[in-house]
């Protein structure tokens, strides 16, 4: 065995963004050819493609550069923060863990009340409810 060879730690390297990109893409063709070919086709095991490693990249990508990417989630997060501290693979490290081992619970979604001129609802009063989720939950 050479002494080059590198060590399996069990820890897998995130990808990069296009080849991230590249395997989603991949998945969501494989999924949409197999639905189509059997309608009464079943999923029962993609809950592994919530916490692929690739799927979370894709999804870091899209909520950091989403136009709301400067504004805290309901958990106070900011994309600067989580750039910052703890970083974004650890971040996503956090996440895939906490999904992967059942204990990631979604926080609460944070409710305002955004008043509208002159448009009255029985419903919903004088305004529409504007809701923001926490940052950690825009990302799973």
């Amino acid at each position: 065995m050479s002494q080059d060879a590198p060590v399996n730690s069990g820890a897998a390297a995130w990808p990069d963004i296009d080849s991230a990109r590249a395997a989603v893409a991949r998945m969501q063709t494989k999924l949409h050819r197999w639905a189509g070919d059997d309608a009464s086709r079943r999923f029962g095991d993609l809950f592994n493609l919530v916490y692929s490693r690739a799927f979370l990249v894709v999804a870091w990508q899209r909520v950091s550069s989403s136009k709301g990417a400067r504004t805290a989630g309901a958990d106070g997060l900011t994309v600067a923060q989580v750039i910052t501290d703890p970083g974004v693979e650890a971040f996503l490290d956090q996440i895939r863990a906490a999904v992967r081992s059942g204990r990631y619970e979604p926080a609460p979604v944070r409710q305002a009340r955004i008043p509208k001129a002159a448009v009255s609802s029985a419903r919903w009063g004088s305004g529409r409810r504007l809701h923001t989720a926490p940052f950690r939950s825009t990302v799973w």
